[in-house]
């Protein structure tokens, strides 16, 4: 049983009409991960369907636009369910784990050749040249994405605690998993973080869209992260 889901698409700041790409992949995600839950699919099967749709809209926005940069968009999502949390992720926005104890952990890694390396992860083939610190997108949805499957983690059973979702315009201000967890208030409910971690990005400039979610997770108190599914996935170009 499903017990809660979130999904964010975040508009690309350098290709134009990015909100028609994040409203499209929205939709067309949001739609194909209820229908995927309610027909029974366990969370990391959902997530893989409902990428794909919202891959596919965000294309179908910039099938006629003419021209550099059309309308592109990054994604994560979260499913907390019996068998576990599922995240799934194309670009820059970003998941937590926190805690009860306060320890926070970031499940998803930025599509970007600075975050992989960062990771200890092999740079995709293509891209071994690229500046080695760049932060520029490397995937992405949208007409110009190509194959934009997403990476996908499955934690089997968790400690309780809360997963924390948001996209770039919180993640810009609280850039590591430690200071994500120094802006936390210990024991707020999910609603009160959420909305005291916007409130920072805000006074912190709000340069860019802020949105995030804190979904709380049940589990055995105590009990490890186990090991996480991570499939290969595409790569592209710089964005």
């Amino acid at each position: 049983m499903t017990r809660w889901w979130r999904w964010f698409c975040d508009g690309i700041s350098t290709a134009r009409r990015a909100d028609v790409a994040a409203v499209g992949a929205a939709e067309a995600g949001v739609s194909a991960l209820l229908e995927a839950l309610v027909r029974g699919a366990d969370g990391p099967t959902a997530t893989r369907h409902a990428a794909s749709a919202a891959a596919r809209a965000a294309a179908d926005t910039g099938r006629d636009e003419d021209g550099d940069a059309p309308p592109g968009c990054t994604y994560v999502s979260v499913v907390v369910a019996a068998d576990g949390v599922a995240v799934g992720w194309v670009g820059d926005s970003r998941a937590y784990w926190v805690g009860v104890d306060g320890d926070v952990q970031q499940l998803t890694v930025d599509d970007s050749i600075a975050a992989i390396r960062e990771a200890g992860r092999a740079v995709p083939a293509g891209l071994t040249d690229v500046d080695p610190g760049s932060r520029a997108l490397v995937r992405w949805l949208g007409a110009d994405a190509g194959e934009a499957a997403p990476q996908v983690r499955h934690s089997r059973a968790v400690r309780a605690g809360h997963v924390v979702a948001c996209t770039d315009g919180l993640s810009r201000y609280l850039p590591s998993p430690s200071a994500l967890a120094a802006a936390l208030v210990p024991g707020a409910d999910p609603a009160t973080l959420a909305r005291g971690l916007t409130a920072l990005a805000v006074r912190a400039g709000g340069d860019d869209n802020v949105a995030v979610a804190v979904l709380p997770v049940g589990g055995t108190p105590g009990a490890a992260v186990p090991e996480t599914e991570i499939p290969s996935a595409a790569s592209h170009g710089e964005r």
